[in-house]
C-alpha cells in the first residue's frame, strides 16, 4: 500500500504544534509518513521494478528520490498552482454607471501538499498529483493538479553528508521547472502510467464538475492530435474548472459516477478509485462494492466483489497493485487483502528513458 502500508520510507521529522496543544499534535501526527511511492529505473534496466525510490513525503511537504546510499535527494518542492482573483470595476454607458466584476486567473508557485500518488514514465519523467491549501478573499481554497518534472533522471543527488541539510532547502538541484498539467480534479484517488503506444496517465478521482471517473493525458508534447471520442466525457474549461497546460488533450475516459452514486464517502474529497494496471494493460478501478476491471481500450469486462462492509474492512480501498505473485492486492486505512488473478505486473519499457548526463 503506498499510503497506509509502505510508509517505512516516510520522513520521521516533524516540527512541535504550532499552538502546542494536543489537538494540533494529532493533526501532525496525521500528517507523518509517505504518499505516493514509486521506483525511478535507469535507461536500459532489466525491469521497471528495479532502482531506486521516489517517495513524497507528507511531513516535508516534498518529493524526494531515496539514493543507494540512503540520502534523499529533493526534486520538487514548490509547485504552480492557479488562482482566480476578482476586482470590482466601474461601467459607464450613457451616462448611466454600474458596477461589474473582472477577474482574471494567475499562477502562483507554493509549497506543495506531498499527500499525492506519483509514477515514473517511460521516458524518464516524474508524473505526479498533489494538492494543497492557499487564502483568498473568500476564504481557505485548495487546488489540486497534476504535475510533471522532465527528466529526473539528471537531478543531481545529494551526497550523503548534505541529505540533513536538504531538509531544510528552499530549492532543488533540478534544471526543469514542474509543469503543471492539468487542474481539472477536485480529488486524486488513483495515478498509473498506461501501456499503450501513446505515452500518458490515466488519473482517477472527483472531477470539478461532480463526476467521479479517469482522466487520460497525452504526456507527447510533438503531438497535437485530439481524438473526438467521448466528447461529451471531456473535462472543460468553466468557471468550476481550472486549466492547465496540457488541459486540450485531457479526455474523460470513463464515468464512473454510477459505482459512487449510493456511496456514503462519494462526496468526501478522499472519495474515488484506486488504480492499477496489468501487463496486458487492463485496469483495476476500486469503487465501494468491488473492483472493476476494464479492458485496454476501457470496456468494463466485469467486478471483484468485496466480502464485507467497510466497518470491517477498515473504509474504502486506498490503493491497488499487482504482486509479482500473481495476486491482486488491496489496501485500506486498516486492512490488507489480496485475491488471485490470472494477470502479470505491469511493467513499462526502459529503453526511452533519457540517459543520465556524465558526471563532470
Amino acid at each position: 500500500n503506498k499510503h497506509s502500508i509502505a510508509s517505512e520510507a516516510a520522513s520521521t521529522d516533524a516540527g512541535d504544534p504550532a499552538d502546542g496543544s494536543d489537538e494540533a499534535g494529532a493533526r501532525d501526527m496525521k500528517m507523518l509518513g509517505s504518499a505516493g511511492l514509486a521506483v525511478q529505473f535507469d535507461k536500459g534496466s532489466e525491469h521497471s521494478r528495479t532502482g531506486v525510490l521516489l517517495v513524497l513525503e507528507r511531513g516535508e511537504r516534498r518529493l524526494v528520490r531515496i539514493e543507494e546510499d540512503g540520502a534523499r535527494t529533493p526534486l520538487v518542492l514548490d509547485v504552480p498552482i492557479l488562482r482566480q482573483e476578482c476586482a470590482k470595476g466601474r461601467v459607464g454607458d450613457g451616462g448611466s454607471e454600474g458596477e461589474t466584476m473582472e477577474c482574471r486567473t494567475r499562477e502562483e508557485k507554493v509549497r506543495m501538499g506531498g499527500n499525492g500518488f506519483v509514477t515514473y514514465t517511460s521516458f524518464g519523467d516524474v508524473v505526479f498529483s498533489d494538492s494543497t491549501s492557499f487564502s483568498s478573499d473568500s476564504g481557505s481554497e485548495q487546488f489540486v493538479g497534476i504535475y510533471r518534472l522532465k527528466e529526473a533522471v539528471n537531478v543531481p543527488p545529494v551526497p550523503s553528508s548534505l541529505s540533513l541539510e536538504a531538509h531544510y532547502w528552499n530549492e532543488t538541484r533540478s534544471a526543469e521547472e514542474v509543469e503543471l498539467l492539468f487542474g481539472g480534479m477536485e480529488s486524486v484517488t488513483g495515478l498509473v502510467t498506461t501501456r499503450d503506444a501513446a505515452e500518458g496517465v490515466l488519473v482517477a478521482g472527483k472531477l470539478t464538475d461532480g463526476r467521479v471517473g479517469i482522466v487520460k493525458l497525452l504526456l507527447d508534447d510533438d503531438d497535437d492530435s485530439s481524438d473526438d471520442t467521448e466528447q461529451d466525457n471531456r473535462p472543460t474549461a468553466s468557471a468550476s474548472v481550472r486549466t492547465g497546460l496540457l488541459d486540450t488533450r485531457a479526455r474523460a475516459v470513463h464515468d464512473l459516477s454510477d459505482l459512487f452514486a449510493s456511496s456514503e464517502t462519494a462526496t468526501e474529497v478522499t472519495g474515488g478509485p484506486a488504480l492499477t494496471i496489468d501487463s496486458e494493460g487492463r485496469l483495476y478501478a476500486s469503487h465501494p462494492s468491488g473492483i472493476l476491471v476494464l479492458s485496454p481500450s476501457l470496456e468494463r469486462l466485469g467486478s471483484i466483489p468485496l466480502e464485507g462492509d467497510n466497518s470491517v474492512l477498515g473504509g474504502d480501498i486506498t490503493d491497488l497493485e499487482i504482486g509479482e505473485d500473481r495476486y491482486l492486492y488491496a489496501s485500506t486505512a486498516t486492512t490488507l487483502m489480496r485475491v488471485r488473478v490470472k494477470a502479470k505486473i505491469g511493467t513499462i519499457k526502459t529503453d526511452l528513458v533519457v540517459p543520465g548526463r556524465k558526471k563532470a
